[in-house]
């Protein structure tokens, strides 16, 4: 059932409606990575019987594993972007225990388009499941997750909690929340030596760098985070989402806890990277960086080795950026890089 080689079903997405959508329940919307939508067809579907299969923490957090969700409470746990690679068949196996389950699954697009080649093959009713994907920026190595987790076991002890994307002031600045049992660990993504890692493609999976899968799907549904201008200004959080069958249309127009709004198709472009084949090259230096994870070396060495001098070259731009408006800025940046030509 390799996606790889098994992807008849997919559709190009490039030629799909797109929507912004966000949940009308404002908690709901603070908990979740932009605007809350995944949460809100689960808690619907689940009012008609529908059990959610997604991505949970291991209590250690060292782990993320599909889990089948039949309740609130465990719906809950599925709320927020996990960032590493999920043990799809643990949750997917509880699903197809019994041929009358109904359920909504949510993974990757390669994910996905496996669980529907399995669906398809067992003869499942497409009445009793709903396929959602989203937009995939790569999957780092459990290495480097490792690395981050120790991390962050030195900073605040035991974790109780985490939440990869807070939304401390503004969803588009999201931070790194850690609680622990020695307090609280709280720091922009992109500053924290594991967001720059991530941000940078550092890391992840070998096919990750060639993944096709961000252009097509085999869902019902693709979400993700509406980046780009048309909602800088929100501060809650705001879902791209494009319906990609006639049954994942109806699911979003008949969940009366999202707020939809039509826009232009070529916001796509805008929001996210797509690109058949080669998304982006592998990083300079990425064999030798998981090297030296695999050593032992901390995330605070890598960070030291690899970023520090780059961070440095670009301390001028950052300080430009806090005394000048939006605008000015592209000028700014051209003219740095002109000079250290």
């Amino acid at each position: 059932m390799c996606p790889v080689k098994n992807n008849d079903s997919v559709e190009d997405i490039t030629d799909k409606d797109v929507y912004a959508l966000w949940s009308k329940t404002e908690n709901l919307r603070l908990l979740s990575t932009s605007g809350g939508v995944a949460s809100s067809i689960s808690f619907k579907l689940l009012m008609e019987n529908y059990a959610t299969v997604g991505a949970v923490y291991s209590r250690d957090y060292t782990r993320v594993f599909h889990e089948y969700c039949d309740t609130i409470y465990k719906i809950f746990d599925t709320i927020g972007s996990k960032y590493v690679q999920s043990n799809f068949s643990i949750g997917f196996k509880k699903a197809l225990s019994d041929k009358n389950n109904k359920y909504v699954i949510f993974g990757t697009p390669c994910q996905i388009i496996g669980a529907k080649n399995v669906l398809k093959k067992l003869q499942i009713d497409e009445l009793n499941y709903y396929l959602i994907d989203f937009f995939c920026h790569g999957i780092p190595s459990y290495i480097l997750w490792k690395a981050f987790i120790d991390d962050l076991n030195s900073k605040v002890g035991r974790i109780y909690s985490l939440n990869l994307r807070f939304k401390d002031t503004d969803w588009h600045e999201f931070k790194i929340r850690a609680i622990g049992k020695n307090g609280v660990y709280l720091k922009k993504f992109s500053k924290d030596p594991f967001g720059k890692l991530y941000l940078s493609n550092y890391c992840l999976r070998n096919t990750c760098y060639t993944c096709r899968f961000n252009k097509f799907s085999a869902a019902d549904i693709r979400i993700g985070d509406f980046w780009g201008e048309f909602y800088e200004e929100n501060k809650m959080g705001v879902s791209i989402v494009l319906p990609i069958t006639e049954k994942g249309f109806d699911l979003i127009i008949k969940s009366k806890d999202i707020e939809v709004e039509s826009v232009p198709s070529n916001y796509l472009f805008g929001s996210q990277l797509i690109k058949e084949g080669k998304r982006f090259p592998v990083p300079p230096n990425n064999d030798k960086v998981l090297e030296d994870l695999k050593k032992g070396l901390s995330l605070k060495a890598i960070y030291k080795i690899y970023f520090f001098k780059n961070d440095i070259k670009r301390l001028p731009l950052k300080l430009v950026k806090g005394l000048l408006p939006k605008k000015y800025i592209k000028f700014v940046k051209k003219a740095i890089r002109w000079i250290r030509k």
